[in-house]
């Protein structure tokens, strides 16, 4: 349990690690967000203030300590999205203002809640998976934790199935455990379909004894699990071509044996030499009567040979 926590503390820290440039470039676009979007509140503020008796008119005490100054504004506008301040109290600072402030405060908090936010969110979310993904230690140690209980869960399902205890899985066995949910659910997450209980039981039986034992079972649903990879495919056809190359070789060998197998021995015989004139060399079961009554040639004629 101790080295679990502290390869999950290793992991967090090496996660963190990794979305410290990511979270950087975040906060620079975020100051330069809140730099442009401050300098407009800024300026309609001093403007306001300044044509009232140069800022110091009552009623602009609020509106003054929000948007006096740019690192004011930039302060109450960055506490109005992180909730550092209600906005609702930042919104009524401007009433002294036009209605076209208040209307682009308005926007400023729609666009930055529901859009700006998350996609920082998002960025730095997607920096700490990379950094996961990228890190062999963290690939390696996820993968043999997946194994470990994939292999698991399949062993429960081997005990489940093997009701006899022998130690070995019958076709019978496997077809009356293919209705139970808990084994249709395990194994139509390899891709097997509860109607492919034949072709699974002979992809499992790799000895092909009529039953399946528990490493059989165990290492032919290795196999099942997860997609087809690229590598897969590219071995499948492979092995295609291999066969191809082969069926070749083993017809050219052949095409000698067949061509004098076909060929009939009697070339001179004139009712073969008939047939061929019309294009015919197939002689029928009909035209074996005709064929024995011609009466060979002489001596020395193709007949012989």
């Amino acid at each position: 349990a101790g080295q679990a926590m502290l390869q999950e503390f290793l992991l967090l820290m090496r996660s963190i690690r990794g979305t410290l440039k990511s979270t950087a470039c975040c906060l620079l676009m975020t100051l330069f967000f809140l730099l442009c979007s401050g300098m407009v509140f800024v300026e309609g503020a001093i403007e306001h203030c300044v044509r009232l008796d140069g800022g110091q008119a009552e009623g602009t005490s609020e509106l003054r300590q929000s948007f006096g100054t740019l690192s004011q504004s930039v302060l109450s506008l960055f506490m109005a999205i992180s909730g550092g301040d209600d906005w609702g109290n930042i919104y009524a600072s401007l009433s002294p203002l036009s209605w076209r402030y208040q209307l682009l405060f308005l926007g400023f908090m729609f666009y930055s809640v529901f859009a700006f936010m998350n996609v920082i969110i998002a960025v730095v979310v997607e920096s700490m998976m990379e950094a996961s993904r990228s890190d062999r230690k963290i690939l390696v140690n996820g993968e043999l934790k997946a194994k470990s209980a994939f292999l698991h869960n399949m062993q429960r399902v081997f005990d489940s199935v093997d009701t006899d205890g022998t130690g070995d899985i019958s076709l019978e066995e496997l077809q009356d455990h293919m209705q139970d949910t808990d084994t249709c659910a395990y194994f139509a997450a390899l891709g097997v379909d509860a109607k492919q209980v034949s072709q699974l039981f002979t992809l499992l039986d790799e000895d092909q004894s009529g039953a399946i034992s528990r490493d059989e079972f165990l290492k032919g649903c290795l196999h099942l699990r997860g997609d087809a990879k690229s590598i897969d495919i590219a071995i499948i056809m492979r092995q295609i071509e291999y066969i191809l190359d082969s069926v070749e070789v083993l017809a050219d060998a052949m095409d000698p044996f067949v061509n004098k197998a076909t060929t009939p021995k009697r070339k001179g015989n004139r009712y073969y030499e008939k047939r061929r004139l019309q294009g015919t060399t197939t002689i029928n079961e009909g035209d074996a009567g005709l064929l024995l009554a011609t009466p060979p040639g002489p001596p020395g004629t193709p007949d012989d040979q």
